[in-house]
């Protein structure tokens, strides 16, 4: 039976949307960007520091970069059921966006541009996630080594630039979160809270948990959902490090197994 045949139409039409980028519509557009990031680069000296531009140029390079960001996500999400496959090179693209932004931006300027990116490397990290999963039903499903070996590689690739992009993804909530002087936005603690919970940082779930509860966002149906969670987390975390314990105790004992004494070691000397 060949391989394509034991797929479910559902799987492969998911896989086809991850895998399979299509044509996309905003090259043209994004064109219409490539004069200006190109006199950026000129203006600042080539390698010089985006940040040292005056106030009113910054200004507009961050306008019209937003305006592009949204305008890539727009596609992405359009794409999303679209059977000739998602457009990864628009959601590539909106995540660039953003990291162009806080290359300008410090983060005590714009703060919502660094909790921005976060969001936009959440999406890219939830794409290789599925996408890994993915590779991991194949895995389960190959039919031979060849098969199981692609799938395989696919699956870890996938699984690393997830994990890659979750952790930049809350490098930059943090900045955000400690760079803000107005009221921090709730819906970031739940990003970074999903971020550590794929991450297994269950202390840091914890601890955004705890900024939530105290942002005063939350309705009563929502304390009722931080309290379950907390719970979920405390339980994760125990297991965690009981599960750390008995590895390091496993390892003790194998360090300290008693050597054989032909060694020498131990052994009463020679008369």
């Amino acid at each position: 039976m060949r391989r394509d045949e034991r797929r479910t139409p559902k799987t492969e039409q998911l896989k086809a949307h991850l895998v399979m980028p299509c044509r996309n519509p905003a090259r043209n557009r994004f064109s219409s960007l490539l004069p200006l990031l190109f006199a950026w680069a000129v203006g600042c000296g080539g390698g010089s520091n985006p940040r040292d531009m005056d106030a009113f140029t910054k200004a507009k390079k961050v306008r019209e970069l937003r305006e592009e960001a949204e305008y890539q996500l727009g596609l992405f999400l359009k794409s999303e059921g679209d059977e000739k496959g998602v457009n990864r090179e628009a959601l590539f693209a909106y995540r660039d966006r953003w990291k162009d932004i806080t290359d300008i931006m410090g983060p005590a300027d714009f703060p919502g541009g660094y909790a921005q990116y976060g969001e936009a490397l959440s999406r890219v990290a939830l794409y290789f996630r599925t996408l890994s999963q993915l590779y991991e039903k194949d895995l389960r499903d190959a039919s031979s080594d060849s098969e199981r070996e692609e799938a395989h590689i696919g699956m870890e690739k996938s699984r690393a630039d997830a994990v890659k992009n979750f952790a930049l993804s809350s490098r930059q909530f943090e900045i955000y979160f400690q760079a803000s002087q107005n009221q921090l936005d709730a819906r970031y603690y739940r990003s970074a809270i999903g971020n550590c919970e794929y991450l297994k940082d269950y202390r840091g779930a914890l601890r955004y948990l705890e900024l939530l509860e105290g942002s005063g966002a939350l309705s009563d149906r929502g304390k009722g959902e931080v309290a379950q969670l907390r719970k979920q987390y405390n339980d994760a975390l125990r297991l965690q490090e009981e599960g750390d314990l008995d590895r390091e105790f496993n390892k003790s004992r194998t360090d300290d197994k008693p050597r054989s004494p032909r060694s020498g070691v131990g052994s009463e000397p020679a008369n």
